[in-house]
């Protein structure tokens, strides 16, 4: 949420994000996603990776140093969980976090 609300809107145009959660069997799922500029294809391999902000980058974009999804990962996979890319999500970037339903 933290990185929507950073990257997907500006001064003029606040960001647009959207929170979807589904249960499903034996899993919750939590989709955000955002109407932004959305992801550079050749940027989302590199997402997940610790510190793939680069100091250029981190100097002339939104505050960061590039762990929020390397720890978000790593948070979800203690329980089982996972944390990627939502590909099917057209209007900006979208992320999936799922995990294991506790009954």
């Amino acid at each position: 949420m933290d990185n929507a609300c950073k990257y997907a809107g500006n001064a003029e145009a606040p960001a647009r994000l959207e929170l979807v959660i589904k249960r499903r069997p034996a899993v919750l799922e939590f989709a955000i996603r955002d109407h932004g500029p959305g992801l550079a294809k050749t940027d989302a391999c590199e997402l997940f990776r610790p510190f793939h902000k680069r100091a250029r980058e981190a100097a002339h974009s939104a505050s960061g140093v590039g762990l929020g999804l390397t720890l978000c990962r790593r948070f979800a996979r203690d329980p089982g969980g996972t944390v990627d890319i939502d590909h099917s999500w057209p209007h900006g970037a979208g992320f999936v976090l799922t995990l294991p339903a506790v009954s």
